[in-house]
């Protein structure tokens, strides 16, 4: 009897092992399924990438002539506020140049008052009509600034 108990368990014993052998056989049939199933997705994958690189490649081509055409039109911009800025320097000298001295405007407003036009007092003091103007109307916003701005 006894030795018939010892084969008893030792049926037992075999027979979980192979249960449990079939149960790892089968996880691990399933987990080499999953595997095999990433496999052929990372070789789709790696199929692809040789067109992603291509594709990056040509991006970014795209994209460093874009920034050299902006970098040239930048550059034609800072010429021409350069040539702008000459001229206006120019401009500015030059009007330095032509302005109107406090004595001119003195002598300008003295006539004025005397009843002379803009025309008189231009050929008589022999002045361009736009700067007699301008001091006429410089004595006119002095005298009474609220109508001159309205």
């Amino acid at each position: 009897m006894q030795l018939t108990l010892v084969f008893i368990v030792a049926w037992l014993i075999l027979a979980l092992g192979f249960i449990c052998l079939g149960v790892s056989h089968k996880r691990a049939l399933k987990a080499i399924r999953e595997n095999r199933r990433i496999i052929d997705q990372l070789g789709v994958i790696s199929s692809l990438f040789p067109k992603f690189l291509e594709r990056s490649e040509d991006l970014t081509r795209n994209w460093a002539d874009e920034m050299d055409w902006r970098q040239s039109a930048l550059k034609n911009l800072i010429k021409e506020a350069d040539l702008s800025l000459s001229r206006l320097d120019h401009l500015q000298r030059d009007l330095k140049d032509t302005q109107i001295s406090k004595t001119t405007i003195e002598e300008i407003l003295i006539l004025i008052n005397q009843g002379f036009d803009v025309e008189e007092i231009s050929s008589r003091m022999n002045l361009p009509l736009g700067e007699v103007d301008v001091a006429v109307r410089l004595r006119q916003y002095l005298n009474d600034p609220m109508i001159e701005k309205l």
